[in-house]
């Protein structure tokens, strides 16, 4: 894949560099994975990462299969969540309808970039991003229902409660970022769209496994601070700077310093957060 871009992008670009390096990184964080299905979503979400770095049909295909492989990863996650035995204890399985919602949408989104390649003048030829944007979406949604389905049928089990809630905070968080990062103008819908299905399906698969379920919700009202306060900050950093190369420098440091302030302010701001503070946890569920 890093070659594939490498190829594509001629060896140029900030981004494909940035792409590779991270691929890489996460390709070795899934090399030393025990467990099948964490190591299947980080395998996954290194493919999508590095489809990121440049453009081509062959670059599109290769992250939709990245990012449905992520999904599918996601949804079998949640059909085996990590739970304490007890009196109350009930099995659910992921609904099989859910994972037919993401074999549709990214079916069709790799039938539209193969028919550039292979017939151009088809109809379907002519919206591959577009559908590799409504494939993303569709994802996000069954994740979300298939998340309430099991919730609902496991409500007794605190473990499935907790797990559950860290799981509609991730998905709505890369959700909505997603879509800043897309009316920002910071890059195409349908990669945007690729990468939030990518990440938010590795963190799915992690709080669902993972063995603790007090440290997944400690860290999960961590992300959730950084990635929504944090996620403003960058765009301020970035939309500073658009068409005013001289005021990079600035852009940088003031994004830098709110960036630190923001990291030593987290305590106080994941504090709603909390069990007994549980306004904003409310606003997710």
């Amino acid at each position: 894949m890093v070659a594939l871009a490498f190829y594509h992008a001629s060896g140029h670009g900030l981004r494909l560099w940035t792409c590779s390096a991270l691929a890489f990184a996460i390709a070795w964080a899934a090399a030393r994975r025990e467990v099948a299905l964490p190591r299947r979503a980080l395998w996954a979400l290194a493919i999508v990462v590095a489809s990121c770095g440049g453009a081509g049909a062959w670059l599109a295909i290769f992250g939709g299969i990245g990012a449905f492989s992520s999904a599918l990863a996601a949804w079998s996650a949640l059909g085996q969540v990590v739970a304490t035995p007890g009196l109350g204890s009930r099995k659910a399985r992921a609904p099989w309808w859910a994972a037919g919602l993401l074999l549709l949408g990214w079916g069709l989104s790799l039938v539209s970039s193969g028919a550039v390649m292979a017939r151009p003048t088809s109809w379907i030829a002519r919206m591959p991003d577009e559908l590799a944007t409504f494939a993303a979406v569709l994802s996000l949604v069954a994740l979300l229902i298939t998340v309430y389905v099991v919730a609902r049928v496991r409500w007794l089990e605190l473990d499935v409660v907790v797990r559950s809630t860290a799981a509609y905070a991730a998905l709505t968080t890369a959700a909505v970022v997603a879509v800043g990062l897309t009316l920002a103008g910071i890059d195409s819908p349908e990669r945007v769209g690729r990468v939030a299905v990518g990440v938010s399906s590795w963190a799915v698969v992690r709080v669902s496994l993972h063995a603790n379920g007090v440290r997944v919700a400690r860290v999960t009202r961590r992300l959730m601070v950084l990635g929504l306060v944090g996620s403003v900050l960058v765009l301020m950093g970035t939309l500073g700077t658009a068409g005013k190369p001289w005021e990079a420098v600035w852009a940088t440091l003031v994004t830098g310093v709110l960036a630190l302030a923001l990291g030593a302010a987290s305590p106080l701001l994941e504090a709603p957060l909390r069990q007994e503070r549980g306004e904003w946890l409310d606003a997710f569920t």
